[in-house]
């Protein structure tokens, strides 16, 4: 996978050794900042074994990250309040599917904030089970599986 140019913003693979503070820049703004996740929560074991998309300006500062654990789970997708509506999120969605389908994952999940369940479904993630909380904000289970 590429480097990615899109309008304003560049998608590229990121890892965790060479852009652990531009991730943790754009986590720390959206979720412990803007969404007031406990700091606590934000870092994992899963941070050092994931794949990563990055976003970034066309400055190059970065703007946006979603993350893809080893076991299938879509997670830490945050697009900077000030580039969203700018197909930042979709973007990284369709990369980190894209390389799901690269490493034969079978099947991928996510634990979606409600006001992102329809991003999700129009890549083919369907709600599985209820409604549940997680670090103080209301999220559903999604699965997709392979096409």
């Amino acid at each position: 996978m590429t480097v990615k140019q899109v309008s304003v913003f560049t998608t590229r693979p990121a890892s965790w050794n060479k852009d652990k503070h531009a991730l943790m820049q754009v986590r720390h703004a959206v979720f412990i900042e803007e969404q007031r996740v406990p700091a606590s929560l934000e870092s994992d074991d899963f941070d050092p074994i994931s794949l990563y998309i990055l976003a970034e300006s066309l400055k190059a500062l970065p703007i946006g990250c979603a993350r893809l654990q080893p076991n299938g789970k879509v997670t830490r997708i945050a697009v900077l309040r000030e580039y969203r509506r700018l197909g930042i999120a979709q973007q990284m969605l369709s990369d980190i599917i894209t390389i799901a389908e690269s490493k034969n994952l079978s099947s991928l999940y996510l634990h979606a904030q409600l006001e992102a369940v329809d991003l999700y479904k129009k890549f083919g993630f369907a709600q599985d089970g209820e409604q549940f909380e997680e670090a103080g904000i209301q999220h559903i289970k999604m699965v997709r599986s392979p096409v």
